[in-house]
């Protein structure tokens, strides 16, 4: 990982600048969540599922970050080192989150591009590790299990569609 934090890429360095501050990350979530919500009509069946999975997966991956309390181990000079806990990466949560519960959907491949291009931004900027990244797969995959198992028990989807 130190080879490709210490490359410069110029136009993915400045989207990973974009991703990196909270502001960034928030806008452009919320910006593709619309566009794909929109394009793919997914308000009655996925959305209810992304939006308890993004909640829970952000909650659990700070609660994580308190748990574990893990230093960073900045390899990069891009950004100054952060100072919260490294495990897991919030920002790569965030992809993982609208992810999980696109998959088996026509938005699936739009996320899972998302997802990819989050958690590399992370590596890239030299913030996290790929120990990090996994432990984010993690976190989402707890959050959308719950998620999904709320949303089918309150009914806020029919049993038919594939959640």
């Amino acid at each position: 990982m130190i080879f490709f934090s210490s490359l410069y890429i110029p136009l993915f360095h400045e989207f990973s600048l974009l991703l990196h501050s909270t502001a960034g990350l928030l806008i452009i979530t919320s910006i593709l969540m619309f566009i794909v919500t929109i394009k793919f009509k997914q308000k009655r069946t996925v959305l209810p599922i992304i939006l308890i999975s993004l909640l829970l997966s952000v909650v659990f991956a700070q609660g994580a970050k308190e748990i574990y309390h893990e230093d960073r181990t900045c390899l990069s000079d891009k950004v100054a080192c952060p100072t919260s806990p490294s495990f897991p990466s919030s920002h790569a949560t965030v992809g993982f989150a609208l992810l999980l519960p696109s998959i088996g959907t026509p938005a699936f491949w739009i996320y899972l591009l998302y997802a990819i291009l989050i958690a590399l931004s992370r590596l890239y900027l030299g913030v996290h590790s790929l120990f990090d990244i996994a432990g984010s797969l993690g976190v989402a995959l707890i959050g959308y299990t719950i998620a999904k198992f709320i949303v089918i028990k309150l009914r806020l989807v029919a049993h038919e569609i594939r959640v």
